[in-house]
């Protein structure tokens, strides 16, 4: 029988496991010990569903926003921003 998957959420699913490998990398490197979080909203159910305790007892803000289109200006703005805003996933 084919596989009837579907390859974008497998590749999704791919880059967040990479994403978690990283980061779960550099925690017990003890090089991170907060994290904020910035992604779109089903990337970071995504994330939060798949992330190990370890990772997620960590996280201290999560924010429902895609940034990929910003200049690195924009995007140090953005986190600044989501870092301040109250009115963000917490």
């Amino acid at each position: 029988m084919a596989y009837g998957g579907n390859p974008i959420a497998d590749d999704k699913r791919e880059f967040i496991l990479q994403i978690i490998a990283l980061l779960e990398s550099h925690r017990r490197a003890g090089e991170i010990s907060k994290l904020a979080v910035f992604g779109e909203t089903d990337m970071l159910g995504q994330l939060r569903h798949l992330m190990p305790q370890t990772l997620s007892d960590l996280v201290i803000r999560e924010v429902p926003k895609n940034l990929l289109h910003l200049s690195p200006q924009e995007l140090a703005d953005a986190v600044l921003h989501g870092l301040q805003d109250r009115s963000g996933i917490s």
